[in-house]
């Protein structure tokens, strides 16, 4: 563990946020052993057959420990084998000295998580420190954009998210967090310079979810349909049509900021989070519907998440083709770990070193990063072993594309060196 991972994407609640306990927010839902398994764990538990009434009870903070693992138990067994499920394996073993999860060693977690002594300040310092990560990048489900007041020692960085700002507009939340309510498109788009203006120097990067709600077809809009369509939305009489179009205009609109702000644009492609509910036929096209749009933005970098999966060979070609893409192994380590593998080998077989980003974890639960980075230090080793070991790759250049993959090019597409990371005015931003 000796090299450093850079950490390109998570989504951790304060650390405030935690230390006020169960209930303080949905991702938070509970503060013993069970946490570990509440972001995507809980998922595979569903598709294994474990009913919702016995997920709700394994994630209700009142029951104890051992009842808990009684419930969970039948479950574990069918489904420990997936990378979701690992990555908490390896979390317990490494964290906890656990070798694997049973009832005496899911009280003892449970106990130990609990311990005030645990949880105190600098919980989330020590644990980027267990994972061997330097810096975690966080795309916060709180805010815009949430700054930590400095209580992580400024290794926690910021995404702007701009779903708010473009493809799911939420006028409550903007007058909330900016004291605007825009009334037309005109203010709008001045409400999402003023959040550029405001945010940028402390953000290291724009995040959109729009894969979760619509295609990646970001065409350009009429700007008077876009107006229409904003007035519709602001009477609370926007189709969907009207939704897609404004959605369009906004977004196009905040890539062309990004650019001037420096940012890179982070983009959730491939695979949903959660369960039974996701179109297949939407996902297979998003990296065709992105072409249009990198060529239009050509200054704009564009870091294309999760590599895709389970459509990963588009994303290859898009960096291969396109200077102004890159593309991010985040949550991919634990979606399919035997995938991320491949991909990586055949990603550094045929695209410049420079375009892969080796590692973010994607949880809510900081704990689970450990887990999720050891699997991801081994997947990365594995890429490169069988790139050497096949003749495709000399040893020494493999030595060095590890620490570029593993940090070197996040430190350098997100400028982490020399751009000003101002780590006050969390009051007033978040």
């Amino acid at each position: 563990m000796d090299t450093a991972l850079v950490d390109t994407h998570e989504h951790l609640l304060r650390e405030s946020t935690r230390h006020r306990g169960p209930g303080a927010h949905d991702l938070l839902p509970c503060d013993d052993a069970a946490l570990l398994l509440h972001h995507y764990g809980q998922d595979d538990l569903a598709v294994c057959g474990m009913p919702a009434l016995a997920r709700g009870l394994l994630f209700d903070p009142e029951p104890a420990p051992d009842v808990k693992w009684r419930v969970l138990q039948p479950y574990w067994d069918r489904c420990r084998n997936t990378g979701y499920m690992r990555a908490v394996r390896h979390t317990v073993e490494t964290l906890f000295d656990e070798p694997d999860l049973d009832l005496p060693a899911f009280v003892r977690i449970s106990e130990r998580m609990r311990d005030p002594g645990y949880t105190g300040t600098g919980l989330y310092g020590r644990l980027l420190d267990a994972a061997g990560v330097e810096s975690c990048q966080v795309h916060s489900l709180e805010t815009l954009l949430c700054l930590t007041g400095g209580e992580d020692g400024g290794r926690i960085l910021p995404d702007l998210a701009v779903g708010a700002l473009t493809v799911s507009i939420d006028l409550d939340q903007l007058e909330r967090e900016t004291g605007g309510r825009p009334a037309s498109l005109g203010e709008m788009e001045a409400l999402v310079d003023g959040c550029f203006a405001g945010y940028a120097r402390h953000a290291v990067a724009v995040k959109s979810l729009a894969g979760y709600e619509r295609r990646l077809d970001f065409d350009a809009a009429d700007p008077a349909a876009a107006a229409r369509a904003f007035t519709a939305l602001a009477a609370g009489a926007a189709g969907e049509a009207d939704r897609h179009l404004l959605g369009n205009h906004l977004m196009r609109h905040c890539l062309a900021r990004a650019a001037e702000h420096g940012l890179p644009v982070k983009l959730h492609c491939g695979l949903l989070a959660g369960h039974a509910h996701m179109s297949l036929e939407r996902l297979r096209s998003n990296a065709a519907d992105l072409c249009p749009t990198l060529v239009d933005f050509p200054e704009t970098t564009f870091v294309l998440m999760h590599m895709g999966w389970p459509y990963q060979d588009e994303y290859i070609a898009l960096a291969k083709h396109f200077p102004n893409v890159y593309v991010d192994l985040c949550w991919a380590w634990i979606v399919n770990p035997a995938a991320a593998v491949r991909f990586t080998r055949e990603f550094l077989s045929a695209v410049p070193a420079s375009k892969l980003l080796g590692f973010g974890g994607d949880y809510s639960t900081a704990e689970c990063i450990t887990g999720h980075a050891h699997i991801a230090r081994r997947g990365i080793a594995q890429a490169l072993f069988e790139l050497v070991e096949g003749g495709w790759t000399p040893l020494d250049d493999a030595l060095t594309i590890i620490g570029m993959v593993m940090g070197g090019n996040a430190r350098r597409i997100f400028r982490l060196a020399d751009r000003e990371r101002d780590q006050g005015g969390a009051a007033e931003l978040g």
